[in-house]
């Protein structure tokens, strides 16, 4: 499985979660539910 495509959107206001994104995997599947969250050591998915 090779990654094809990736859509990364900034999260609006201030919350620990910074951004979402979507990863698309051999033009077929897709998953919808990433979030780049900011924990104590930094971030994280």
């Amino acid at each position: 499985m090779k990654i094809t495509d990736v859509v990364i959107r900034m999260a609006k206001g201030a919350s620990k979660v910074k951004a979402f994104a979507v990863v698309t995997f051999d033009n077929d599947f897709t998953v919808n539910a990433f979030k780049v969250v900011e924990g104590p050591n930094g971030l994280f998915v």
